[in-house]
C-alpha cells in the first residue's frame, strides 16, 4: 500500500493511492477527495459513503486508474475537474452507481467497460472529453452532452435516453463510432437543443430505439446525418416520432412499429428504408398533420403491410406499398392491398 498526501486546509488532496498488496480487507470511505494523481483500488474492498460526496479528480498530466472490480455506490458522485493535459485512464472495467461527470480534461476508458447512472460530458457547457473504445459504455438514466468532445468506440452505448444540448455557449463534437447505440427510454429519447456549433459525425454507428411500451417516443433529431436507425414495434406500442428533416443510411421500422414523420419534413434516405409487416403484424406510417411528411430517396423504396397515411416520396426512387393500406393523402407512392 502507498499514498502520497498532500495538505487538506480546503478538503483532502490526494496524489497517488496504491492499495496493490494489502491484507485484509480495506473499506474505502472518503468523500470531499481532490485526487491530483492515479489511484488502484483491489478486489474485496468493500465501500462506504456518505449521501451527497464528491471524488474530484484533478489531474495535471496523465494518470490512471484501477477500480479491481469494486462498485462504487450510489454515495459518490465522481468528477473529473483536470486540466487539459489533464487525464483519467481506466485500466479495468469500472461501474458506479452515481453519476459520472467529466466536466474537464479526458475521461478514457480504453477497451474497458463503463457504466454510471448518469454519464455528462463537459457539465454546464465546459470542455470535457470523453473517450471510449471497444467496451461497452452504459448510462443507465441519461447520457448528457453539454459540450467538449465524445467519441463512443466499437462498443457502443446503452442508455435510457440521449440528451445533446450546447445551448450553454460550448461547441461540441460527437464522433458516434462503429458500435450500437442502444436507447430503451420513453418520452424524448434523443433530444438535441443547439446554440453553439454541433458537429455530429454519425460514422457507421447505429441506433436502436428498443422499447415498445405504450408509451410515446421521440427521435428529435435537429436536422443532422445519422447513419442507421431501428425501431421496435409491439401491439400497442406507443408512438414513435421523428422530428426535424434528417439524413440516414439506413432506416429500419420493425412489424408494429406506429411511426410518425413530422408534418412538414423531410427525411433523406441514402440506403434503405424498410417497412417490411406480416399478415396481423403490420405498420402504421403517417404524418403527424394532414400536410405531408417526405421521404426522400434516389433508390427504390418497397413496403408491405404498412398503412401509410399523407407521406410524399421523392428523389428518384420508385415507392411501392404491397399488401398495404392507403390512408389517403399520399403522393408518387404505388400502394395495392
Amino acid at each position: 500500500f502507498s499514498a502520497t498526501l498532500g495538505d487538506n486546509t480546503v478538503q483532502s488532496r490526494l496524489g497517488t493511492l496504491i492499495w496493490t498488496g494489502t491484507t485484509n480487507t480495506p473499506e474505502f470511505n472518503a468523500g470531499g477527495i481532490e485526487m491530483y494523481g492515479s489511484l488502484t483500488m483491489v478486489a474485496g474492498m468493500t465501500f462506504d459513503g456518505t449521501t451527497g460526496e464528491t471524488w474530484n479528480w484533478q489531474n495535471r498530466d496523465a494518470r490512471t486508474f484501477t477500480s479491481g472490480g469494486v462498485t462504487w455506490d450510489a454515495s459518490y458522485n465522481v468528477l473529473a475537474y483536470c486540466t487539459a493535459t489533464g487525464s483519467v485512464t481506466q485500466q479495468d472495467n469500472f461501474r458506479t452507481s452515481s453519476a459520472l461527470d467529466v466536466v474537464s480534461g479526458t475521461w478514457s476508458a480504453g477497451n474497458n467497460t463503463l457504466r454510471s447512472s448518469h454519464i455528462t460530458v463537459a457539465t454546464n457547457g465546459a470542455t470535457g472529453v470523453l473517450t471510449t473504445g471497444s467496451g461497452l459504455t452504459t448510462a443507465d438514466s441519461l447520457f448528457e452532452i453539454n459540450g467538449g468532445t465524445t467519441t463512443i468506440g466499437s462498443g457502443g452505448l446503452t442508455t435510457t435516453d440521449v440528451s445533446i444540448q450546447t445551448n450553454l455557449g460550448a461547441a461540441a463534437t460527437l464522433n458516434m463510432g462503429s458500435g450500437t447505440w442502444t436507447i430503451t427510454g420513453t418520452g424524448t429519447i434523443w433530444g438535441v437543443t443547439i446554440t453553439a456549433a454541433l458537429t455530429l459525425n454519425a460514422d457507421t454507428s447505429t441506433i436502436t430505439c428498443t422499447d415498445t411500451s405504450s408509451s410515446t417516443k421521440t427521435f428529435d433529431g435537429e436536422g443532422k446525418t445519422y447513419y442507421n436507425l431501428s425501431v421496435s414495434g409491439l401491439a400497442a406500442a406507443g408512438t414513435f416520432t421523428v422530428t426535424g428533416s434528417n439524413s440516414f443510411n439506413n432506416v429500419t421500422f420493425a412489424p408494429l412499429s406506429n411511426i410518425r414523420l413530422t408534418a412538414s419534413t423531410t427525411q433523406t434516405i441514402a440506403g434503405t428504408i424498410s417497412a417490411t409487416g406480416t399478415a396481423g403484424n403490420g405498420i402504421v406510417v403517417r404524418s403527424t398533420s394532414a400536410t405531408n411528411a417526405t421521404i426522400s430517396s434516389a433508390n427504390n423504396v418497397t413496403w408491405d403491410y404498412v398503412t401509410l397515411t399523407d407521406l410524399t416520396g421523392t428523389g428518384g426512387g420508385v415507392f411501392t406499398a404491397t399488401n398495404s393500406t392507403d390512408g389517403g393523402g399520399n403522393v408518387n407512392w404505388s400502394i395495392t392491398p
